[in-house]
């Protein structure tokens, strides 16, 4: 289940942003000075190929496979993003409702919204 992980610091000139996690997702929300959503980012299947949708008004609804940077033979390197189009849209949904009981209404919905729209194009 999704649980908010405590204020942290926010970076310079970046929107508040509200971080929930979980042993299957993480999700981050930024929201604006009246807290209403305006952009996410929601990760997925974090141990078992982890992937990534990322929304944001300017750039839409994106989807991403995550390269972890890990390497059986050394140290790990910086985790990349790789576009990504495969989704089951339903599966995805169905797991956030189940993970996201105890996020904030507001967000949930705002999240849950834009989940929807996945493959409805």
């Amino acid at each position: 289940m999704l649980r908010e992980l405590p204020k942290r610091s926010q970076p310079n000139g970046e929107p508040e942003r509200r971080w929930f996690f979980s042993h299957e997702m993480d999700l981050i929300v930024w929201v604006g000075p009246d807290g209403l959503p305006t952009a996410f980012q929601l990760a997925y299947d974090k141990y078992r190929g982890e992937h990534l949708v990322s929304w944001s008004a300017t750039k839409g609804l994106i989807h991403y496979a995550v390269d972890d940077g890990e390497q059986a033979w050394g140290m790990g390197q910086t985790p990349l993003l790789h576009a990504n189009g495969a989704i089951n849209p339903e599966s995805l949904l169905a797991s956030f409702r189940a993970e996201a009981i105890n996020v904030p209404t507001v967000l949930r919905e705002f999240v849950e919204a834009r989940l929807r729209q996945i493959g409805a194009d």
